[in-house]
Parts: C-alpha cells; sequence; structure tokens
C-alpha cells in the first residue's frame, strides 16, 4: 500500500492514475478482468482502462461516454461507500458491460469518493462466476482508499499550484516593470519559437510546452539587479557570473508547479550551446532538449535585432548571417535552418540592397 501511494502521488491525470491502480491490483486479487471507470459529474461514465486476460474486448468497444445502467439503490450504495457484488450478470446492466459478459459472471463495484460525491470506481470482474474472496474484497477496497486520498491531494496540490501560477504572473509583470526588453522580447521569441517548432514537426503538447517556455525561459531575471540588466557596456565577470544564475533561478521558481515539469527543461537549458560553451551546466548537441535549441536560435535573433544599452540593433540580414557563421557551435545547424525558413515567410528575405545575399 505505501509503494502504490507513493506511485499514485507521481501519477498526472486521472487517466494515469487509472492505469497504475488496475495494473497493481490485478496482482493482488483472484480476477479476469479489472476496469477503472470515472464520473464525468453529468451522469456520464467512461471507460479509462483495463486489464487481464478478458480485458481486450472492454478496450476494443469505441471510447464513448455512457450511462450506466444501475438502479437507484444500486447507485445510492455505492455513493455510501458500500461494496457491491452480484452474480448473474447480464451483458447491458453494467459498468464493465461493454463487452459481453457470460450470465455467471461475478463483478465487484468498489466506488472511489472524493468529498462525498462518487468521482470513479473500480469494476473487477470473474468470468467463471467464483465468489471474491474476504481478502479480494478488501484489497480492492483499500485501494480504492488510496486513489481517493490521492485525488484529495490533487485537489489540494491544484489549489497551491494555482496561487504559484499567480505569483509567477506577478513576477512577469513585474519583470515587464523592471526591464520593457525582456517583457517585449519574451513575447516576440514565443511568436518565432512556436513557429519554429511547428517547422520541425513538434505538434500537441510538446508545442504548448514550448510555447510557454518561450514566454518563461527569462524569468529568473527577476533576481537580476536593475544596473546590470541595463548596464550601458560590457558585464565584468562578476555581473557576467550573476547573469547566468539566471535560467537556476528562473527553474527554482517554475519547480513548484506541477504542470510546468516539462516547462523547466526548457527554461534551465535556452542559454545552453550547441558545442558545450553555453551555461548553465555546459550541455552539448543533442543532449539539449530540442526546445530549448530553437529558444536559443530565436533568442539569440531577437536580442541581436533589438537596440540594447550597450549597443544599437543590428540589421536583420546581418543578424540573419550571424545564425548561419554560428550554426554547428553555438546553434542546432537543423534549428537554424528551419528558424531562417519561418523568418522568410513571417519577416520576408532581405534584399540584396540592404545587405546582399538573403
Amino acid at each position: 500500500m505505501l509503494e502504490l501511494a507513493a506511485r499514485l502521488q507521481d501519477c498526472v491525470g486521472i487517466d494515469e492514475l487509472g492505469d497504475a491502480v488496475v495494473t497493481a491490483l490485478l496482482e493482488h486479487v483472484s480476477a479476469d478482468r479489472i476496469s477503472f471507470w470515472v464520473n464525468g459529474g453529468d451522469g456520464l461514465t467512461r471507460l479509462v482502462t483495463a486489464c487481464g486476460p478478458a480485458a481486450d474486448a472492454l478496450l476494443a468497444q469505441p471510447p464513448r461516454p455512457y450511462r450506466p445502467d444501475l438502479g437507484a439503490p444500486d447507485v445510492a450504495a455505492l455513493q455510501r461507500g458500500e461494496t457491491w457484488r452480484t452474480s448473474g450478470v447480464q451483458d447491458a446492466e453494467w459498468p464493465d458491460g461493454l463487452a459481453a459478459l457470460p450470465p455467471a459472471s461475478t463483478l465487484m463495484q468498489v466506488p472511489i469518493l472524493e468529498h462525498g460525491w462518487l468521482r470513479a470506481s473500480i469494476s473487477v470482474t470473474r468470468l467463471d462466476g467464483g465468489a471474491f474472496s474476504a481478502r479480494d474484497v478488501s484489497t480492492a477496497q483499500a485501494f480504492a482508499t488510496q486513489s481517493a486520498l490521492a485525488l484529495r491531494s490533487w485537489s489540494a496540490r491544484d489549489e497551491a499550484e494555482r496561487t504559484i501560477v499567480a505569483t509567477v504572473e506577478a513576477l512577469l509583470e513585474a519583470l515587464a516593470a523592471k526591464d520593457q526588453y525582456t517583457s517585449d522580447h519574451g513575447l516576440e521569441v514565443q511568436h518565432l519559437t512556436v513557429e519554429t517548432g511547428v517547422a520541425l514537426g513538434l505538434g500537441g503538447e510538446a508545442l504548448g510546452h514550448l510555447a510557454q517556455a518561450a514566454v518563461l525561459h527569462d524569468i529568473g531575471k527577476i533576481g537580476v539587479p536593475l544596473e546590470v540588466l541595463h548596464k550601458p557596456a560590457p558585464l565584468d565577470p562578476t555581473e557576467l557570473a550573476l547573469i547566468r544564475q539566471h535560467p537556476i533561478l528562473g527553474e527554482r521558481i517554475l519547480a513548484p508547479v506541477a504542470r510546468l515539469r516539462p516547462v523547466i527543461p526548457l527554461v534551465r537549458s535556452s542559454h545552453e550551446r550547441w558545442d558545450g560553451a553555453g551555461y548553465p551546466d555546459g550541455t552539448a548537441g543533442e543532449d539539449i532538449p530540442l526546445g530549448a535549441r530553437i529558444i536559443a536560435v530565436v533568442d539569440a535573433y531577437s536580442a541581436m535585432t533589438t537596440d540594447r544599452p550597450y549597443r544599437t540593433a543590428m540589421p536583420d540580414a546581418d543578424a540573419r548571417q550571424e545564425l548561419r557563421e554560428h550554426a554547428g557551435t553555438q546553434f542546432d545547424s537543423d534549428v537554424v535552418r528551419a528558424f531562417l525558413d519561418v523568418l522568410d515567410q513571417v519577416v520576408g528575405q532581405p534584399t540584396d540592397a540592404a545587405a546582399g545575399t538573403p
């Protein structure tokens, strides 16, 4: 139970929790199929996962919400936290019944309650009609209890995360007030980073994480003194060392937010170099996350083409040439090529009159 509790706490989302529960429970009870169901609060229940020798027929059904054909007394029993067992199960009568069950099957339905609400349930099926032992029942109930505890912990964690996210948003606003360049720069980097990610084949959650990292990659600069950020001259070694700590500070700011876990490596590594001469870790080549390699290229271009306290903006064509010259050393060559293609579409090619060869 302790091992299961630790595993459930590490799960991200109800689907992952359901998979962990049924896989572990099958090792401890005598059953042909164990399935995990979630209530949506609208009277509809959906199958999350199933395992066991007889699970294939159930999993083969089209994924769709449906209303279990349960009588009112049975639902009330589940909501009271009672374990429900019966024999002679007919196909359409049970949450486990999308796939055919022989008439002699035995089913045990164990509720998972969250603040008194039927949040989910575990369905344990024996196709031979054999009775569940008292140990089977108590084990299934213990697994349901651990699931309920994990759900309550998630609720508390979600509330804490909302507070932390609000704090991160406040820090971004404070950083914008402290350094307008960093604020405007972050928005530009996000747009071009996402376009480059699409060009390199990223999509779905990976693209969403990339977009978040692009905005947040410099949030650690909130801890850098204003006189260093706005210094109108090259930084001395002490100031440079301070600047190079900002990805680590950014990681620490974002670390308490579980939903940002996939974003944090991109933030920490966004100033690494392809040749390993970057910071803060000196990571090189493909050991640097792809998202961080994309941000590094877009970030450099945006910095070069923007006025800074210590220099004026570089012409677009010159910045592009800098990226080409440092591809394979400072930057990932594939990312540079994809980014320059994106620039051609978004910004347009530099003209010969402006800077020679595009």
